[in-house]
């Protein structure tokens, strides 16, 4: 019979460093070796993948593609193992920890519910902070990198590694200032399309639906203002006889303040699934598991069980 031949995991780790270090003397350091141990430990990893691994460029060494590949994977395993090993989560010295957390959400979400999710992450980690940052792009580099740790997006489709749970579902409302003629009438179609509207410039996964509900119904609006954020154009209505069309969220937490008066929107336009989106490698990490349940309590709100009947429902 012939018996699995057990490979020496320590060679991930090796590998690891010297990605991290780029040198076989700042690695053998990193792991408390010395340098003839660590160019033996990459010698065994050579002969154990069958690739040169690294190769000369000038005075450097360079991982070769294989190599690169291999970087990627071990990082993971040795964060997972790391997890795996970690003292048990009833040990809470991890919440007394200087974690700077960084999130990418929409800004609607950043300016209705910032605060509330700073004051929840620090109710358990005191000393945590907390970064918030725009949907600047579509790929997923920064979560892979590690640069941010969540991100809060249209639950649609994700690359098969990355973890998603969704959140709540965003509707669209109308919104303008109690003093609009609007406020006192029913807000039909006709209505809202000849009334003047404030839109987005830079058009998100919400807006692209009313656009498209409103090219179904062979209408279309007015737009007399353009403005990057959807916070930007309730500020705009507040201070105009324009309309502007936003998610229910953020109107629900400034109308007051911008005196602002919100109705259904006149079409029906299927609400918008919000997920928080994170990489499978922070998986185990007690911090970050704090952080997504903060995200839970405070963005989440629909019952996430009606939601994944939902989302299952779409992706038929």
């Amino acid at each position: 019979m012939h018996h699995m031949k057990r490979s020496d995991l320590n060679l991930l780790y090796a590998l690891d460093a010297f990605s991290r270090t780029g040198s076989v003397k700042a690695a053998a350091e990193m792991l408390n070796l010395s340098a003839p141990a660590m160019s033996h430990m990459l010698a065994r990893l050579r002969e154990a993948t069958g690739d040169p691994l690294l190769v000369r460029a000038g005075r450097k060494l360079v991982p070769t593609p294989h190599a690169l590949a291999m970087i990627e994977e071990a990082s993971e395993v040795v964060a997972r193992a790391q997890a795996v090993l970690a003292p048990a989560v009833h040990d809470e010295r991890w919440s007394l920890a200087n974690r700077e957390f960084a999130v990418v959400a929409p800004d609607e979400l950043t300016i209705a519910y910032g605060v509330r999710l700073l004051s929840a992450i620090r109710a358990k980690m005191p000393n945590a902070t907390l970064t918030l940052l725009p949907a600047t792009s579509t790929n997923f580099d920064r979560l892979r990198l590690g640069t941010i740790d969540v991100e809060v997006r249209a639950a649609g489709k994700l690359p098969p590694e990355m973890k998603v749970e969704v959140l709540r579902k965003q509707r669209t409302v109308v919104v303008m200032h109690h003093s609009h003629e609007l406020a006192r009438q029913k807000m039909t179609l006709t209505r809202y399309i000849k009334a003047k509207h404030v839109c987005q410039s830079t058009s998100d996964e919400l807006d692209q639906l009313v656009e498209r509900a409103l090219a179904d119904a062979r209408v279309s609006r007015r737009s007399v203002l353009r403005v990057a954020t959807p916070y930007a154009a309730l500020a705009a209505a507040s201070r105009s006889d324009l309309i502007a069309t936003a998610p229910d969220a953020l109107v629900q937490s400034v109308a007051k303040d911008l005196g602002l008066v919100s109705m259904a929107f006149p079409l029906k336009v299927e609400p918008l699934l919000v997920g928080q989106v994170w990489h499978p490698r922070a998986d185990m990490d007690p911090q970050h598991n704090w952080l997504r349940t903060c995200i839970r309590e405070v963005l989440g709100t629909d019952k996430v069980g009606d939601l994944s009947a939902a989302s299952s429902r779409d992706s038929i």
